[in-house]
């Protein structure tokens, strides 16, 4: 069962996703063709590690099986989609595939029962700026270099 709650006002959700870097790229996917790019992962299940979901997502999604190499960040969000108010806590984690040989090097679509289309595309981390990229906070951190570990609270209520 995710760890996500719900009511007519407002959506609590905790996520784990992981950051495949590989030749100064980064692989990002583009949700149901919601117009911006994220970090692949998901919900994180209930008795479930942060870390145990990252490394269950990336394989779900991606179809990689991989392992953490760093913790990045944590960023605990606040917005508004649709009618309700999201409260969002996601964990950030760089990963690294057990096999090299297994990483998708090339774009690909996937299409899933639940997510709909997955939009999976390679970036240059160095030209990202040019990318609808979310949430923005990770993606000033990636543009500087900075993969020390930090918390974050974004408010955009």
């Amino acid at each position: 069962m995710d760890i996500a709650i719900s009511n007519d006002e407002y959506y609590f959700k905790v996520k784990s996703v992981g950051l495949i870097l590989h030749d100064n790229k980064i692989l990002l996917v583009q949700m149901r063709d919601n117009g911006f790019f994220c970090v692949p992962g998901g919900h994180a299940k209930i008795h479930e590690t942060a870390q145990e979901a990252c490394i269950r997502e990336i394989e779900e999604e991606v179809n990689v099986k991989v392992k953490i190499t760093k913790d990045l960040c944590v960023i605990e969000n606040f917005f508004k989609s649709k009618d309700k108010k999201i409260h969002e806590i996601t964990f950030y984690y760089i990963v690294s595939p057990l096999d090299e040989k297994q990483l998708p090097t090339k774009d690909f679509i996937r299409i899933d029962d639940h997510d709909g289309k997955l939009d999976f595309r390679w970036f240059d981390i160095d030209n990202i700026d040019n990318v609808d990229f979310r949430p923005k906070i990770l993606k000033e951190k990636l543009m500087a270099k900075n993969y020390n570990f930090e918390y974050f609270t974004v408010n955009q209520l």
